[in-house]
């Protein structure tokens, strides 16, 4: 999809509100400041969902949830296709997970930026 080849799929999280135990509400408060669970998806190219996590409260960071998967040990194992996942900047670029540039200095990134988002989308 636009011009990026080898793309497994597209990892992302959202924030689900929730009303929390009293006891442990300020794991669950989110750098929004409202309560949450960070709820992790990975849907690949044909957008099935391939992967889900649900059990993290809002305080939890997107990158800390992907490596407590089963699929990120995949991936750091060499047990997974070639290829990689698309995320955004709440994530570290690595061999498989590429994410967009943060400080855009010419063209190409201008143009690599274009084509990760919109295959995200």
């Amino acid at each position: 999809m636009a011009a990026m080849p080898n793309v497994l799929g597209t990892i992302d999280c959202t924030h689900v509100a929730v009303r929390p135990l009293q006891a442990r509400e300020e794991i669950y408060r989110n750098r929004k400041h409202f309560h949450s669970l960070n709820v992790q998806m990975i849907c690949d190219p044909n957008m099935r969902i391939i992967s889900v996590r649900s059990n993290y409260p809002g305080s939890c960071h997107d990158s800390y949830i992907l490596r407590q998967t089963g699929l990120y040990r995949k991936f750091k194992d060499g047990d997974m296709p070639k290829g990689w996942l698309l995320g955004d900047g709440g994530y570290s670029c690595t061999e498989w997970l590429v994410t967009p540039y943060n400080n855009l200095q010419t063209r190409n990134q201008v143009c690599f930026n274009e084509a990760h988002q919109s295959t995200r989308g």
